[in-house]
């Protein structure tokens, strides 16, 4: 085919569709879209995440590790097979491929019973392994918990009085102390990667601003905040806690288990991914680069992938087009257009099916919008 666009380059740079498909999944038919209405053009691919769903297989393979699997259990402890990249010192994995929405695929969403245990499990295993720096997706999870089932299969016992609690959402307020004598020891890094920069309590905390997405209802969400409040209280009478800090509040109060009780270290996931992945290295002035999610809106500007790619194309003087499943912004200052797949809210079903063609002709319109502007 006659080539039509003359250009430098189109760099494809997606999060992943939540629910739907993985950022490789989109890279692919962005590209074979564009290619089919012209094959001369130089389309170039990168996925990225932003610390949640895929982030761990992503990381994994700019980092150069292998895929190993391990057993554990999803947040309503049924078995399942986790996927970490490992090179026997790094390791890598997401939480949302243990206590995510996919890990859990057809149980009743329910942060007060769900429980962090999985993950737990997982972390134990890579530090038998011997690994001394484990990478760690924060997003997507499905819990509210604190991260303390996570801690409990760490080592960590929780007691009412005397009678052990295995805790969940429900019953932590129920705690009135907590033995940390047999915890895991562990003299390496870990590293936290996600987008959320809330603490634990409040209107922009864990319960109040995310359980609701996760199937809380509005009584619950009182009753988690509550409780996490009364369990805090407990622990601070045992070691030094961080519900203040920025981040504790990702994936349910994950981030406050990791910062308090492993000393993680919290990290921007897209500033992470796009660092160790070099791919700014080949964004040149005047490079058109394609980025996108399933939905766009302001929470998409708070860290997420959308923002990342904003700063770097403002550094390198590159043009920056949106392709979302649904936008709820119509232009915002950074992104030249916004292209919608629909222009509603689907259900999780209808999604599912439609997604990729959706998907092909938003990337038609990219390309006759490219044609008629004339790059």
């Amino acid at each position: 085919m006659e080539k039509v666009i003359d250009m430098k380059k189109i760099i494809v740079m997606p999060d992943s569709f939540k629910n739907t498909m993985s950022s490789g999944t989109v890279c692919e038919i962005i590209k074979e879209t564009l290619l089919e209405e012209d094959d001369n053009l130089n389309v170039q691919t990168y996925e990225l995440a932003d610390g949640g769903e895929g982030t761990g297989v992503i990381l994994s393979k700019y980092l150069g590790l292998e895929m190993l699997e391990l057993d554990s259990v999803n947040a309503f402890n049924k078995k399942i097979t986790v996927k970490c990249g490992s090179n026997g010192e790094i390791a890598a994995f997401d939480v949302a491929s243990v206590v995510g929405f996919d890990a859990n695929e057809g149980e009743k969403l329910n942060p007060s019973i769900a429980t962090t245990f999985g993950i737990g499990v997982i972390i134990k295993k890579l530090i038998e392994l011997g690994h001394k720096k484990i990478y760690i997706g924060l997003g997507g999870s499905i819990t509210n918990d604190l991260g303390l089932g996570m801690m409990n299969a760490l080592g960590i016992k929780f007691y009412n009085n005397k009678e052990e609690i295995y805790p969940r959402g429900y019953n932590m307020g129920d705690i009135t102390n907590i033995n940390i004598d047999d915890l895991v020891q562990f003299d390496g890094e870990i590293i936290c990667l996600s987008d959320v920069k809330s603490p634990l309590f409040g209107p922009t905390g864990a319960a109040m601003m995310f359980a609701k997405q996760k199937g809380a209802t509005d009584e619950m969400i009182v009753e988690l905040e509550e409780a996490a409040k009364k369990v805090v209280r407990v622990i601070e009478n045992v070691i030094d806690e961080r519900s203040n800090e920025s981040g504790s509040g990702a994936a349910g109060g994950l981030g406050f288990a990791f910062k308090t009780f492993m000393n993680a270290e919290m990290k921007s996931g897209i500033d992470e991914i796009i660092s160790i992945s070099k791919v700014t290295d080949n964004i040149e002035e005047d490079d058109i680069i394609i980025t996108g999610e399933g939905k766009f809106d302001d929470q998409s500007l708070q860290g997420k992938v959308i923002s990342g790619i904003i700063n770097i194309a403002e550094i390198k003087k590159a043009r920056v087009l949106v392709v979302a499943g649904y936008s709820e912004i119509e232009s915002i200052k950074g992104i030249e257009k916004i292209f919608s797949c629909t222009d509603r809210i689907l259900d999780i079903k209808e999604l599912k099916k439609t997604c990729v063609i959706n998907l092909k002709q938003a990337v038609k319109k990219i390309y006759e919008y490219l044609e008629k502007i004339g790059i």
